[in-house]
């Protein structure tokens, strides 16, 4: 069981690391956009995102931290990968959620 636990933390730090790296694109693509067309057409420019993605994004966000929680393994050790996982899936959906309240982003439906 411990092996278990140990192959599905990794797969939960891995994911988030994912996460993280889609995360900065989309952000880097919004403030390009915001960028590139704030001068010429005076508003700004804006990235569109899926409202089903954003919810599947939340979703397999909750999923990650429960893994991370219910996958722990005893050792200190991977008690600190587990803990590294959940701050890293937390600072991603606060840093998404601004963006998506921000102009920066539309939800198209």
């Amino acid at each position: 069981m411990e092996i278990t636990r140990k192959v599905v933390t990794t797969f939960v730090l891995l994911t988030a690391l994912l996460e993280c790296t889609i995360v900065a694109e989309r952000s880097l693509a919004a403030f390009w956009a915001w960028y590139a067309y704030s001068a010429p057409y005076e508003g700004g420019g804006h990235i569109t995102v899926g409202l089903h993605a954003q919810m599947f994004f939340y979703v397999l966000s909750g999923v990650l931290v429960a893994l991370a929680l219910w996958a722990t393994p005893e050792h200190p050790k991977w008690k600190r990968v587990t803990k590294c996982s959940i701050a890293i899936v937390a600072s991603v959906v606060l840093w998404w959620t601004g963006i998506l309240l921000s102009p920066l982003a539309s939800l198209r439906h």
